[in-house]
This record gives C-alpha cells, sequence and structure tokens, in this order.
C-alpha cells in the first residue's frame, strides 16, 4: 500500500477525510458536505474503525461512484483513483457554495456531515466566511524557530495517534501546517513554545483577588504557552489558591475544596 495512503489511514476520521465500507446512498451527502465545506477525501472500502475491507474496484463500480458525484449541483470537477483494493474520491472545496443534491444540502462538522437548508447554509456562509480562522496562515510564527516538539508528542499520546506517522504529514492533515511549511494559527495554538508574539489574544490571564471586591490582586499569571498546557496551568493555579477543609473518619482523612 502507498505509504501516503496508509498514513493517512492510520489519522482516522476527521474534519477532511471519511471511510466508508462501501458505496452506498450517503456518499452523496458526505460529497456535497466536503465541497460545502474546505474539501476532503471519501476512501471507500475502509470501516469507521480503519480496517481495511475488501471491495470491488472494476469499471462498472468506478463508474456507479461517477454517476453519483456527478449528482451534485452545482457540477464540481471531483477526482477518483485506486490503490490496491481502497477507492479514493477526492473532493475539491467548492468555489460556488452552497452545493446540493438530491437529499439536501450539507456540511462538514468535525469528523461528520450535518444536512442543513439552504437558507441556513447561505447564512452560514455570509456569517462565517468560506476560510476559518484556525485555518489562516499566521505570518508571524516561523516553523523552525517556534514549533514545540514535545507539545506535538504530547498532543498525539493524548489523542492516541501512532507516533510512527511523520510528523509535518499529520501536522498538514490536522491543517495545523500548510504546504508552503507555514503555520496556521491553529498550528500556533497547539503547536509553538509561546503564542506571546504570534497570537496576543491567545494568553490566558488567572488572578487571586483577595475578597469579592477586585481591588486587591494576592497573585496574577500569565500563560503564553500552547493551548493545551495553558488549560493544565490554569487549573493548577486554581487547584493552588482553593483552601482545603480536612476531615477523619475512621482514621481517613478526606479533603474537601
Amino acid at each position: 500500500m502507498d505509504k501516503e495512503l496508509k498514513q493517512l489511514i492510520q489519522t482516522g476520521e476527521g474534519y477532511h477525510l471519511e471511510f466508508k465500507k462501501s458505496l452506498d446512498k450517503s456518499l452523496i451527502e458526505e460529497v456535497c458536505a466536503f465541497a460545502n465545506s474546505s474539501g476532503g477525501k471519501v476512501l471507500l472500502g475502509i470501516s469507521d474503525d480503519g480496517e481495511i475491507k475488501a471491495i470491488k474496484t472494476n469499471n462498472d463500480i468506478l463508474s456507479r461512484i461517477q454517476d453519483v458525484v456527478n449528482r451534485l449541483e452545482p457540477k464540481l470537477n471531483i477526482k477518483i483513483s485506486v490503490s490496491d483494493s481502497i477507492i479514493i474520491i477526492n473532493v475539491p472545496q467548492g468555489k460556488e457554495k452552497p452545493y446540493g443534491c438530491s437529499r439536501g444540502f450539507f456540511i462538514r462538522i468535525g469528523p461528520n456531515s450535518q444536512k442543513l437548508t439552504r437558507n441556513e447554509i447561505v447564512s452560514f456562509f455570509q456569517k462565517e466566511g468560506r476560510i476559518r480562522f484556525d485555518e489562516l496562515e499566521n505570518s508571524k510564527a516561523n516553523f523552525n524557530r517556534d514549533f514545540d516538539k514535545e507539545a506535538f508528542i504530547n498532543f498525539i499520546g493524548l489523542s492516541n495517534i501512532t507516533p510512527a506517522i511523520d510528523h509535518k504529514f499529520l501536522l498538514e492533515n490536522l491543517d495545523c501546517l500548510l504546504k508552503n511549511g507555514k503555520l496556521t494559527n491553529a498550528g500556533v495554538l497547539f503547536f509553538t513554545k509561546s503564542t506571546e508574539f504570534l497570537l496576543l489574544q491567545a494568553k490566558v490571564i488567572c488572578v487571586l483577588y483577595k475578597g469579592t471586591e477586585k481591588l486587591h490582586i494576592l497573585d496574577k499569571k500569565d500563560f503564553y504557552g500552547n493551548i493545551i498546557q495553558n488549560i493544565e496551568d490554569a487549573v493548577m493555579f486554581v487547584k493552588r489558591h482553593t483552601n482545603l477543609e480536612y476531615k477523619i473518619e475512621n482514621l481517613r482523612r478526606e479533603e474537601i475544596p
């Protein structure tokens, strides 16, 4: 199997990737959702948990798939290819949104496709724009200088992703790294040593006041780490300043915040 395809399967389903064991009626929904979002791939012959299922890849099945994707309105150039026993349907981001099919209008929300009315989908793109903030290039970040390998290792450990996958390949599929080698805003939030000069609004400020008037500050900390580290540091700040009551019963001590 192609190395890149193998790594893609190991990454698992997500915003840009959908697995399907076989051709069914919901394929057009997934294609429609990817076209209305940022594009993506549908892999036919893969179960939801990433297990490879043998399917036919002859001209008849490819013709049926082409017939299904041609039902998208307006038309979109969708590429279909075969690798071993897996059919890859590559759906680009559409330039004439919203796209629809006989089953309705769909958009990608996380790893799932959600059905919307046409008015809802038009309203969504008017309000949110076609490109999300976290997918935008961060012009201040330099990958070689700012990328934090320890933060990346911690992330894949928490996500149960195999460390064998090439880190740049995985970062691209997480929409954290662009093809030009620049980090996106999401990449800065999750995988940089400090966000202090890269995303000014990304810091977390924790303050302990005396009483409830918020006049006298007893302790204050600013956290500029990656988003996971900031959450952990904020929780530790709260725990450190939370008084405890000790209750002893039957020779056992219970700590009550």
